[in-house]
């Protein structure tokens, strides 16, 4: 009797961990995917908000289009690894 509630015991705690390690996969997964989604989105919005203030005579808005680049740049270098790291699990087949 008592093996068999070790043994029940054992498999409960197997099927825990196994469905904890989906969750926290997926989870991981998922906060990855929002990560690339938002940096892209901000990455547009900083590369619109620079284009209107480059398009106007404004010094105001000459100094912003320059300060915008300084957030620009790391974004675009998220950006263009999002889409590398994409591409090598497409073409590896892995992940």
């Amino acid at each position: 009797m008592i093996s068999t509630v070790t043994s029940v015991a054992a498999a409960t705690t197997s099927v825990t961990s196994t469905i904890t390690t989906v969750t926290t996969t997926s989870v991981i997964a998922g906060t990855n995917v929002m990560m690339g989604i938002m940096a892209g989105l901000i990455l547009l919005v900083l590369l619109i908000i620079r284009e209107l203030s480059r398009a106007t005579e404004n010094h105001f808005s000459k100094t912003l289009a320059k300060f915008m680049s300084v957030s620009i740049v790391p974004l675009v270098i998220i950006f263009v690894l999002i889409i590398a790291m994409r591409i090598i699990n497409i073409v590896v087949g892995k992940f």
